[in-house]
């Protein structure tokens, strides 16, 4: 996170998988990031056996949180 305000500011992500993107292959959770809190802080986790359409969701908690952030994969 490069920017937080409000009160008790919070967010969660998780990512998910799928072979073709939800179309037959219903997209799965592949693992969550513990919920981050503070600004200028980052999170690093692998993903094996991911296939071939990844997704990251997330979710902000707390009295008017703003939140900056971004999310970068990489493959290995």
């Amino acid at each position: 996170m490069t920017a937080v305000s409000g009160t008790s500011p919070s967010i969660t992500v998780s990512v998910d998988t799928s072979y073709d993107g939800g179309v037959a292959d219903a997209w799965r959770s592949v693992g969550t990031f513990t919920a981050q809190t503070a600004a200028n802080t980052s999170a690093h986790k692998s993903f094996p056996g991911l296939d071939r359409f990844v997704r990251a969701s997330w979710t902000v908690s707390g009295t008017t949180p703003s939140i900056t952030f971004g999310v970068l994969g990489e493959i290995v």
